[in-house]
């Protein structure tokens, strides 16, 4: 969860929104496709609240180090995290983790965050120049896709932008990077959003707190975060028979060019 969301809710978050779980087991599956040998450490950066670093950390307990890092970190919540668990080390900043690491990191996990920064080409420059970042580093990426879609949600959380999937490979090709694989995810969810657009066009609705509206039981949890994931599994069949569909998410994997 995006910190601005937690800011917006006084009390702790219990019930994960459907989309934050399943989104956490799409991007563990594009981790598992790497088929990664001598993994040497993962980094979740910008990782606002830590959900996905610590839930991918307990489907992925290899005895490697786990980072996260958010520039959006206050102390009190920074010496909490490190707390919590002490298998992820948390850091604000990337420059932060220079200085206390000599290791290399074998995967990047950008979940939602690219949208954020104004000069996305730039900040994936700046990230591939630090000395755990290799040659031979995956960067697991997702976005929101179609800018048609760029809604009250987006204003609320400070999106740049939404892309599509010629946007997405752009971008990290002009930030010196391969792109390796390029998707869509959650079709169904494309037309809540169309509809949601639609009657903001009509009488536009006050600012949003996003995730943290969710109050769905856990039955109702757990039935849309399973219909998400079959939506997921069916779009990945759909792709190996050369079918592309859209969906609201993007994701990409790729890795920096050798110098």
């Amino acid at each position: 969860m995006d910190l601005r969301e937690l800011n917006a809710r006084e009390e702790q978050v219990v019930n994960r929104h459907p989309w934050e779980l399943a989104r956490l087991k799409v991007a563990n599956d594009i981790f598992r496709q790497q088929n990664l040998s001598n993994i040497e450490g993962f980094l979740d950066l910008g990782c606002g609240d830590s959900f996905f670093i610590n839930s991918f950390h307990q489907l992925n307990p290899l005895n490697v180090p786990f980072f996260g890092v958010d520039i959006n970190f206050e102390p009190p919540l920074l010496e909490k995290l490190n707390q919590e668990n002490p298998a992820i080390k948390f850091f604000k900043t990337l420059d932060d983790l220079k200085d206390n690491y000599n290791g290399k990191i074998s995967v990047v996990f950008l979940m939602d965050v690219i949208e954020h920064i104004e000069n996305d080409i730039e900040f994936l420059k700046m990230v591939c120049q630090y000395p755990f970042i290799t040659k031979d580093t995956i960067f697991i990426i997702s976005v929101p896709a179609f800018q048609s879609l760029f809604a009250s949600h987006d204003v609320f959380l400070g999106h740049y932008r939404r892309y599509d999937n010629a946007m997405l490979k752009n971008h990290i090709e002009q930030a010196g990077m391969q792109t390796l694989k390029l998707g869509y995810f959650f079709t169904s969810l494309l037309l809540p959003r169309w509809i949601q657009k639609t009657k903001e066009r009509i009488k536009p609705i006050k600012e949003t707190t996003g995730l943290v509206e969710w109050n769905g039981s856990k039955f109702k949890t757990r039935l849309i975060t399973s219909v998400l994931l079959l939506d997921y599994k069916i779009m990945r069949l759909l792709s190996k028979i050369g079918i592309k569909m859209p969906g609201l998410s993007n994701f990409a994997t790729c890795k920096p060019l050798a110098s």
